[in-house]
């Protein structure tokens, strides 16, 4: 794929367990670059977020603070495939899903606790999708064609 190994700039907001395990490989990809801070949490829930998971059926019912815990913010850049191999590793372990927003200079990629293991809610230049752990592609020619419009 012609973005894969193209430069991507991504903010990943995600639990502190993840945070070490998968900042280090992305550390290892682009030493020095790799920014890692704890990211605040929006005790109410974000209504943004809220509404970009109504958009694909998944309804918050609930969602109490004490179960978001901290997180953390990793700042940086990656390569389009390190990225991409970090969030699949990531989608069959964590215990949560993610949402994938390439729509801006830096990727946002953040751990969700509404969308249930192996999930992605993808938002790109085509709209808002839901993807499970089997449509890992569609990610990768996200994240490749974000690689391109945005190459760090």
């Amino acid at each position: 794929m012609a973005g894969e190994d193209t430069n991507i700039r991504f903010c990943w907001t995600l639990r502190p367990d993840d945070a070490v395990r998968i900042g280090a490989t992305l550390n290892a990809s682009h030493p020095q670059e790799l920014k890692v801070a704890d990211a605040p949490s929006m005790p109410g829930g974000d209504p943004d977020v809220e509404d970009l998971l109504l958009s694909v059926g998944l309804h918050l019912d609930q969602e109490p603070a004490e179960m978001i815990g901290s997180l953390r913010r990793l700042d940086g850049v990656a390569t389009v495939s390190v990225l991409t191999e970090s969030l699949e590793e990531l989608m069959h372990t964590a215990p949560t899903g993610f949402i994938v927003d390439t729509r801006f200079d830096s990727v946002q990629i953040e751990e969700h606790q509404a969308i249930g293991r192996g999930t992605i809610v993808l938002v790109d230049g085509e709209g808002t999708r839901l993807l499970g752990s089997r449509q890992e592609a569609a990610v990768e020619r996200a994240l490749a064609e974000a690689g391109e419009a945005h190459e760090v």
